[in-house]
């Protein structure tokens, strides 16, 4: 059953950006197209739940469809740049969670299969999750996306 927590663990689909960064939040932070490929992605995630009916929430969640690319790309990247996105342990997070990283993509896979839009940006992104996954949780990817998502 879809609910709005799936609108909440949207923000997940970040652990493929993440591990593209081997798995450095900071390094992130300074790959503005990994920056734009989770931006697309989350978009994907975003359209597909208000495809299949979930209501998006909290409703501010909705600006990210009209926020343009290059601020969200600079408020992003200023936040993953800093001691508070490592403190917080995001990389870490992702690091130690693989299996729940693959669960959330293959919900979300799911998801948008259903809704039947195109998913170009989140399938690159889930690719990342599943490499991690194969990798057994150890090693990071840091492979480019392997296919156009304009």
């Amino acid at each position: 059953m879809l609910t709005r927590r799936h609108t909440r663990r949207a923000y997940r689909l970040l652990a493929g950006a993440v591990y593209m960064a081997g798995g450095d939040v900071r390094q992130l932070a300074h790959m503005p197209e990994a920056l734009k490929l989770y931006l697309r992605a989350f978009r994907e995630a975003l359209r597909a739940l208000r495809t299949v009916g979930v209501p998006l929430r909290p409703s501010a969640t909705r600006l990210v469809e009209w926020i343009p690319d290059p601020i969200l790309v600079f408020g992003l990247h200023l936040f993953f740049d800093t001691r508070l996105a490592v403190v917080e342990g995001l990389g870490r997070t992702f690091d130690s969670s693989a299996d729940e990283m693959k669960e959330l993509a293959d919900e979300f896979r799911g998801i948008l299969r259903q809704s039947g839009l195109p998913s170009p940006a989140s399938d690159v992104l889930f690719a990342q999750v599943e490499a991690r996954f194969q990798a057994g949780g150890s090693g990071f990817t840091n492979a480019p996306p392997t296919r156009s998502v304009a």
